[in-house]
């Protein structure tokens, strides 16, 4: 697949290719709620999602990591998971 294919980021470098996925892989949700209030949305639907998406990232995440920069770069997907859980469930 040519979205993941590592060698059409070889320009950019591994280093940068690795954050670019990492952010791409990244849930996003803390201004969407702030959003949701100023549009007057469903506020606490839109926490529960925030919830839920950052809870899941800290399996998905590592998961979706492995899965599109393995190939080119060694990443340990167990180790990544435990240090997203760490940051993600613990505080």
């Amino acid at each position: 697949l040519p979205y993941h294919d590592p060698t059409t980021m070889a320009h950019v470098g591994k280093h940068v290719f690795l954050g670019l996925v990492l952010v791409g892989c990244s849930p996003g949700g803390t201004a969407s709620n702030l959003v949701s209030l100023i549009a007057g949305a469903d506020v606490a639907l839109s926490v529960l999602l925030t919830t839920c998406s950052t809870i899941l990232a800290s399996v998905v995440t590592p998961l979706l990591t492995k899965f599109i920069v393995g190939s080119a770069i060694p990443v340990s997907g167990k180790a990544l998971m435990l240090a997203t859980a760490k940051v993600v469930l613990l505080p």
